[in-house]
């Protein structure tokens, strides 16, 4: 009496079986079966290998996009916030380059109630190089104003024999109250 396979339950026959054709033709048609079912797994799983490695190439393609795309809008999100902080705010903080012209203006679309300036490189003396002015007190010394408040923002100046505050190619911060 015949044994059957443990995978595909096929016909195992010892010497002394009688065997019958249909019992040959449905071992074949299990085993076409078995094939037909591994080569379609295969099938899927290059297919889904191809899918991965597609899908894995529009996630990478998107991400740069959106790296990209947030570094824009951060830096647009940036500018929004700091105008809108200096839009509400009632300190400005700017800097500007030194010109060595006599006297200059330092536009601020506003009038401050004080403006601090000073030499960015962190140097001061008796001879200038910065200080605070407020409404109606410049800052300077009993023969020169260095920063004085004027209508739309403030004046430095270049005093002769002194360092001032618009020492030519020399880098000035300012603090400016609304």
């Amino acid at each position: 009496m015949a044994s059957y396979t443990p995978n595909c339950g096929l016909h195992q026959w010892v010497g002394t079986d009688k065997f019958l054709r249909s019992d040959f033709n449905g071992d074949f048609a299990k085993i076409d079966t078995a094939i037909g079912g591994i080569q379609t797994s295969l099938a899927q799983k290059a297919d889904k290998t191809a899918l991965s490695q597609s899908l894995d190439s529009v996630s990478s393609t998107l991400t740069g996009i959106h790296a990209a795309l947030s570094q824009k809008a951060d830096k647009a999100s940036t500018e929004q916030a700091i105008s809108a902080l200096q839009a509400r705010s009632h300190v400005i903080v700017g800097y500007y380059i030194g010109d060595d012209a006599r006297t200059r203006v330092i536009p601020l679309g506003f009038t401050p109630k004080a403006v601090w300036v000073y030499l960015s490189r962190g140097i001061s003396n008796s001879n200038g190089y910065g200080g605070l002015a407020v409404t109606g007190s410049p800052a300077g010394n009993e023969t020169a104003n260095w920063v004085e408040i004027v209508p739309g923002g403030f004046q430095v100046a270049e005093i002769a024999g002194t360092a001032g505050t618009n020492t030519g190619n020399w880098r000035y911060n300012y603090i400016a109250v609304q």
